[in-house]
């Protein structure tokens, strides 16, 4: 069956991984290329990188693409090092791509896909904190990438301070571990403001900031059929949040910790989609803890009906969605 394919570590899961990515993207990679900039007014990297995109290009879906592999890689990876499933295998990036496929308009070159998989690394160096007794220059890394992630996409500064929280939860939360968090945030800030003052813009920088931070985002109008799709993934998420939060106490101490940060990680992205400053950009940031939380529960599963039962109405429903959304 098709889970079990994708949960084997061998190279076969490995190969049809590309496979995979163009099957999700093929209508966008076929269709018109799409820029999806959420505001007028561009973040600095952000601004910088539309000077050398033609907005008519094929390759735009492209790097958004290639964006979502590096996503793919780190959650692998973070699933490899620290190990959140009970096998090794692709699984966390075929749930990763398949969640964040349902809306075409979610593969468009946003600039929240330049912030994604620098979170997806931000949480490696909080983890790979959470095993040193001195985890000073990991949570330095950890807030400089989200520091730099939010160059391209402002609203990325919305997960600093649950990432303080997971300092805590992974029992890191220093003084002095605080100290390099914030100088790790600050300094790709000042470096900016230091080369816009020099051009004599920085109050300019400081308007896109806050513009970028405190506008409503466009709200996205779903039909009725996005609205049964959205409802059998938040019943897909409350299944995995239940049967990780049961299964906690089986886990190792560290694990345990990791698992409190994705359970707190997908909670907070739900609160924030609530709030009028996110729409439908929160997909891929929400996918790098929600992967976790439904790859375990999909592991979970008693082998045969039901596994493969969730994980096709899982995969189905997004190729529907593609279809009719």
């Amino acid at each position: 069956m098709l889970f079990r394919v994708f949960h084997k570590n061998t190279l076969v899961p490995f190969a049809l991984l590309p496979f995979l990515m163009g099957l999700l993207w093929a209508k966008a990679l076929l269709g018109e290329p799409q820029v999806a900039v959420p505001f007028e007014v561009p973040m600095p990297l952000t601004e910088l990188l539309w000077g050398y995109i033609n907005p008519q290009s094929k390759l735009l879906p492209l790097i958004s693409l290639f964006l979502a592999f590096l996503t793919v890689y780190a959650l692998n990876r973070l699933n490899t090092k620290y190990v959140l499933l009970r096998r090794q295998s692709v699984l966390p990036g075929v749930v990763f791509l398949v969640f964040v496929s349902g809306y075409t308009v979610v593969q468009a070159l946003n600039p929240v896909w330049f912030f994604t998989p620098l979170f997806a690394w931000a949480l490696h160096k909080l983890f790979q904190g959470g095993s040193k007794s001195d985890a000073s220059v990991e949570v330095f890394n950890m807030m400089f990438l989200v520091s730099v992630g939010s160059l391209f996409f402002a609203r990325g500064l919305y997960w600093v301070p649950l990432l303080w929280c997971g300092m805590i939860v992974v029992n890191i939360m220093s003084l002095r571990n605080f100290l390099a968090s914030f100088i790790g945030l600050v300094l790709p800030y000042f470096l900016t403001f230091g080369a816009y003052f020099y051009m004599d813009r920085h109050l300019e920088l400081v308007e896109v900031l806050f513009e970028n931070l405190l506008s409503p985002a466009p709200v996205f109008t779903h039909n009725g059929f996005s609205k049964f799709y959205n409802g059998v993934m938040v019943l897909l998420i409350l299944l995995g949040l239940l049967a990780t939060i049961r299964q906690s106490s089986s886990f190792k101490i560290l694990t345990r910790r990791y698992y409190r940060v994705m359970l707190w990680l997908v909670v907070y992205a739900v609160f924030l989609a609530a709030t009028p400053f996110f729409s439908m950009e929160l997909i891929p940031v929400l996918g790098v803890s929600v992967t976790i939380i439904l790859s375990n529960y999909f592991e979970a599963l008693k082998p045969g009906l039901w596994q493969n039962l969730f994980f096709y109405i899982f995969i189905g429903m997004t190729f529907l969605a593609q279809l009719f959304v």
